[in-house]
């Protein structure tokens, strides 16, 4: 049985013990399968970035952008709108509706995407970019937007049907796994530019076909029989996602295309060398997410509305304890994570790095605060929030940009996602009186930033510790971050599903226990 399948009702209503302990089982699963995922993509990036060099890696990945870009604004939303509506019904005319609906508009406007960035290839490349070598690199990874949006619609599906090793396979494996791969055969055969937007395209044709395979599998979507046309409700939940996703994607990805239009194709390339680290902050919050909003949509449609804010502050307290280490390490120590995986050539982005590690982790720990938006049915507020943002990141991106490069492109972003979550998180209050902390989260939270100060004032007093030097004072904070999470960050909640994980795991966990029994009320 997939983990997530474990979670159960009762009489008086949802059991929140075993929703949780599935919740956290199947996060568990997700966050390694995330943490292979990262791997596969970040080295990908390395191999590029330090073979191709700033200006063919800039290439390379503004084309890349491109793709991500028009498959998000493709889906319709309707990927979300599947692992909504899904869950919500146990009618298999209903649920079989809810698929073939989905993918009978996401699919043609894919094709149509995939064809308009096609042919507008160069345009976009000599007006918007002043650089003709972006022309074939366009066309080429146009190729894979159909395939792309057909690897987000599978996704879609098994997220509504709460099964996390098909999307694990699909998304997590497959797609990182061949891009690497892909990547290493091209540049092995002496490939620039060209040949590594080749290797792209094909390695998200394969995934899409294992995911195709999925949505006939999990949903009989492509069988014969009956089937609830659900068009106009599919749309009516996924419109305003469509125009999320697109104030999502200028959110995300406006910088990209801003630092090579206002700057130079190298700034873009020296960009997405510290973006990518700096999202490796996000591996929580991407873990829980997919099974947050199933889980939270169906407690919902239960009106389950203090189960609801129990998960909420229990999962946002759980991002912050994973994240914070990864808040230290790109944070506080820049210069040392560019120079051990890009290589010394992208270390001017340090400053911007630090910037970014701010902001998303920010976003990690309020993030479940939009997906509860989601879950809840307020569409049009996470819309409203996110065209905000997006306005405010482009008006900062086009300011800064031309005077501070890729630290101005830094700013812009962390100031938009700052001004995302404070809206996401007022709103939540205001619709259903959800605060996103207690007293417990607080006090953690503020030994925890406490700490992180300390060392980073350290670190700077000492001005360049070295390698060695960095190492042992990453070792110190973390033995007193640990201290920190067993003392203040642990209560009843916590320990309940560490007990909960010993009797179904059939493991011993005394020795955890006896330590952190002195600081629980058991």
């Amino acid at each position: 049985m997939d983990p997530a399948e474990s979670s159960e009702t009762t009489d008086d209503g949802p059991d929140l013990g075993s929703l949780l302990y599935g919740f956290a089982r199947g996060s568990g699963i997700l966050f390694i399968a995330l943490a292979v995922e990262l791997m596969f993509r970040f080295l990908g990036k390395v191999l590029i970035a330090r073979v191709l060099g700033q200006v063919a890696f800039g290439v390379v990945v503004i084309g890349i952008t491109t793709v991500t870009v028009a498959s998000m604004i493709a889906t319709v939303g309707l990927n979300k709108g599947v692992g909504r509506f899904y869950p919500r019904s146990d009618d298999e005319a209903y649920r079989r509706g809810v698929v073939i609906s989905a993918l009978q508009i996401a699919v043609p406007v894919s094709i149509l995407a995939g064809g308009l960035v096609f042919l507008l290839a160069g345009p976009m490349a000599t007006l918007v970019f002043d650089d003709p070598a972006l022309t074939p690199v366009f066309r080429i990874t146009a190729l894979a937007i159909p395939f792309a949006v057909v690897v987000k619609m599978a996704v879609g599906a098994v997220q509504g049907r709460e099964l996390t090793r098909p999307k694990i396979l699909v998304q997590n494996v497959a797609m990182p796994f061949f891009r690497l791969a892909f990547f290493a055969g091209a540049l092995l055969l002496g490939a620039r530019a060209v040949g590594v937007a080749w290797a792209y395209t094909l390695a998200v044709v394969l995934p899409a076909c294992l995911g195709v395979y999925y949505i006939h599998r999990y949903t009989d979507a492509f069988s014969p029989g009956e089937w609830r046309p659900m068009h106009r409700k599919m749309l009516s939940y996924s419109s305003p996602m469509m125009l999320r996703n697109t104030m999502t994607m200028i959110l995300v990805q406006a910088d990209t295309f801003l630092l090579g239009a206002l700057a130079t194709v190298a700034a873009t390339g020296v960009y997405n060398t510290v973006y990518p680290l700096a999202m490796l902050i996000t591996i929580g919050h991407k873990a829980t997410d997919f099974l947050y909003l199933p889980l939270v949509s169906g407690l919902h449609a239960d009106d389950a509305r203090q189960e609801i804010g129990t998960i909420y502050r229990l999962v946002s307290k759980w991002l912050f304890i994973v994240s914070v280490p990864l808040l230290v390490v790109f944070g506080v120590f820049p210069e040392l994570a560019i120079r051990w995986t890009y290589g010394p050539e992208y270390v001017s982005g340090a400053l911007a790095l630090t910037i970014l590690v701010a902001g998303f982790f920010v976003d990690t720990v309020a993030g479940v605060n939009g997906r509860t938006l989601e879950a809840i049915g307020s569409t049009r507020v996470v819309m409203y929030a996110t065209t905000i943002a997006a306005t405010v990141n482009l008006a900062l991106n086009w300011l800064l940009i031309p005077r501070y490069t890729v630290v101005g492109a830094a700013i812009a972003t962390t100031v938009a996602y700052l001004l995302l979550n404070g809206i996401y998180t007022a709103r939540l209050y205001q619709e259903t009186g959800i605060v996103p902390v207690d007293r417990t989260i607080a006090r953690f939270g503020v030994a925890s930033l406490s700490l992180v100060a300390l060392f980073a004032a350290v670190k700077f007093a000492l001005l360049d510790p070295g390698l060695s030097g960095s190492l042992v004072l990453l070792a110190g904070f973390g033995l007193c971050y640990l201290v920190v999470v067993v003392v203040l960050g642990l209560d009843r909640p916590d320990v309940e599903l560490l007990m909960r994980a010993e009797r179904e795991l059939g493991v011993d966990l005394a020795p955890v226990k006896r330590v952190v029994a002195p600081f629980v009320d058991w």
